[in-house]
């Protein structure tokens, strides 16, 4: 029964931390100021229904250059707002 339990702390444990993330992956995604950049990331990523990137680029009417461009820059901004740059490594630091 105590093991049980244990199991139970420790799936509710972790469906709360999967919440929390998400929570913090959708508010980065929220502040990045560009709207084009925010719906690639939103359609590539959180949607329930993943789009293909050639269907996200041709109803964003971009070329596919420019699609890949953007979406570089959009997980920049993601990364450099998601728990306060958190995902920022500097140049320099591993060498």
């Amino acid at each position: 029964m105590e093991l049980l339990v244990s199991q139970f702390e420790r799936l509710t444990l972790n469906r709360v931390s999967a919440e929390q993330e998400l929570e913090a992956i959708e508010q980065s995604v929220s502040m990045i100021l560009d709207p084009e950049k925010r719906r690639i990331l939103y359609e590539k990523y959180l949607s329930p229904y993943k789009s293909a990137d050639k269907v996200i680029y041709t109803e964003l009417c971009m070329s596919e250059s420019f699609y890949y461009d953007t979406l570089d820059a959009a997980l920049l901004a993601f990364a450099e707002l998601y728990r306060e740059g958190s995902l920022i490594v500097e140049q320099g630091v591993f060498d």
